[in-house]
């Protein structure tokens, strides 16, 4: 399965979100998805 994620907390930032998002996608990737993370980064 092909899976989208969109969300304005990813690296550089370092949170508990972002974490979750990065065990998330990881989990789902060794289950055989795709994951595709999009990011708007502002500062």
């Amino acid at each position: 399965m092909k899976i989208c994620i969109a969300t304005d907390a990813w690296h550089p930032q370092i949170n508990g979100v972002v974490r979750t998002l990065q065990m998330t996608k990881q989990a789902l990737e060794e289950l055989g998805h795709q994951v595709l993370i999009i990011s708007l980064i502002s500062f």
